[in-house]
């Protein structure tokens, strides 16, 4: 197939996670985000990002692994830490915002945020 033939990436629709609990893990993500859904049900939950969603399903397959990740971007990476806090989530050491999902973390998953301000990107490592 030519190069001219074939479709070109132009984005990223969603980011699927497994979690072991939905209402746990939208109640966690709750405390640390101000965030719409776009619908929900027993299994899943979509959380709004504008063009693209975070789709939380409830469930793990497989086993941990620490290179899996995803970029998030906040608008007030202050808030996000105040909220992390509140929250007893505690940072990561490092150049950037990290921090385990706990919910994530009890299903056998490790879910990792990188947070920064706009328009940087940031990594999650799942």
């Amino acid at each position: 197939m030519n190069e001219s033939s074939r479709p070109r990436i132009v984005g990223i629709n969603h980011i699927a996670l497994e979690v072991g609990d939905i209402e746990e893990a939208l109640a966690f993500y709750g405390r640390i985000f101000k965030f719409e859904l776009r619908g929900k049900s027993d299994a899943m939950a979509f959380i709004d990002l504008g063009d693209q969603f975070i789709a939380l399903q409830k469930g793990r397959n497989q086993s941990t692994d620490a290179g899996r990740h995803f970029g998030l971007v906040v608008d007030d990476k202050e808030a996000a830490l105040r909220a992390l806090h509140a929250a007893g989530v505690a940072p990561i050491d490092g150049h950037f915002l990290d921090f385990r999902d706990p919910i994530a973390s009890r299903s056998s998953a490790t879910t990792i945020f990188n947070l920064l301000r706009r328009p940087t990107f940031c990594g999650a490592w799942v």
